[in-house]
């Protein structure tokens, strides 16, 4: 009874004032509760697509709401992962793979697929991309060989066409490669590898992350 006395309490005050507040006589927003909240009961609706926004809340305590695609798609700005596996002939050329500012692909070089790496979005001026390279290959049937290559530097020209990332890489090599892009605080890790999968056929994998 003493519950109802208070939420009839609450009612009539909203219907007489603009704010209300719970523990608090200096509300700020239409209900301003100075408290913790307790819900014991809730239903589950991830698959009711009515149910399509999320509550926030800032330093201040105010609680609003995002849109749940909003907030998915801030989760994919910050943290990225994309991958394509085909199995081909020879690279194809028009597969890409979308890795933050930029995109990936295999070009066909002779007898060796080329890792090539463009911009998503050209720029009006030359732009150099910083990376790393750590190459690994079989050396025999039980062992690795591997290489690294640090502080390099390649260079996007204006008109945005793809360039070449690792003028040695040959089939069955796998490359990962660590990218930055100037005044970008992100961090682009990129994985090649084509392999041998019979005669005439070959697999082809490009993965990238950003961190």
């Amino acid at each position: 009874m003493k519950n109802l006395y208070k939420i009839l309490f609450i009612l009539i005050s909203a219907t007489s004032f603009s704010q209300v507040g719970i523990n608090t006589e200096e509300p700020t927003r239409m209900l301003d509760v100075n408290g913790n909240l307790r819900l014991q009961k809730t239903e589950y609706k991830a698959n009711d697509n009515t149910y399509d926004k999320v509550l926030v809340i800032n330093s201040e305590g105010n609680v609003d709401s995002w849109k749940k695609a909003d907030v998915i798609a801030k989760m994919d700005e910050l943290i990225v992962e994309t991958k394509k596996l085909y199995f081909s002939s020879s690279p194809d050329p028009d597969i890409q793979v979308p890795c933050g500012k930029f995109l990936l692909r295999f070009a066909d070089g002779f007898r060796n697929p080329i890792p090539q790496i463009k911009l998503k979005t050209a720029n009006t001026t030359v732009t150099p991309v910083y990376y790393n390279i750590i190459g690994k290959e079989n050396s025999s049937s039980n062992t690795f060989s591997g290489s690294i290559a640090t502080n390099k530097t390649l260079s996007i020209p204006v008109d945005n066409s793809f360039v070449s990332i690792d003028s040695t890489y040959k089939t069955n090599k796998l490359d990962e490669i660590y990218l930055s892009y100037p005044n970008d605080d992100n961090l682009y890790r990129v994985t090649y590898l084509a392999r041998t999968m019979s005669a005439t056929e070959y697999s082809y994998t490009m993965i990238c992350e950003k961190f």
